[in-house]
């Protein structure tokens, strides 16, 4: 594992592809395993680059800037009522 935890949002490279991007999210798995998903930015033939994901070990960290995370934007969830169910 590299020596900085990798965060989201921060830019890395993989290791052994060559593949540089920002990572939108990171799993854990149940025997340990850590993924990291990278989305390159930029185009290619007109069309987003599709995303990569890659074990966290093999990659290094490109930028350590990652943006701060944002404060969550929704409040409580309203009441929901039910209509009573309809009789014959």
């Amino acid at each position: 594992m590299t020596e900085d935890r990798i965060r989201l949002g921060q830019v890395v490279r993989d290791r052994i592809t060559g593949y540089e991007g920002t990572v939108v999210a990171i799993t854990h798995w149940l025997y340990g395993c850590t993924r990291l998903v990278l989305q390159a930015s930029g185009l290619h033939e007109g069309k987003p680059i599709e995303s990569y994901a890659c074990d966290e070990p093999q990659c290094d960290i490109v930028n350590k800037d990652a943006p701060e995370p944002a404060a969550p934007r929704h409040g409580d969830r309203p009441r929901v009522s039910r209509h009573a169910d309809p009789s014959r």
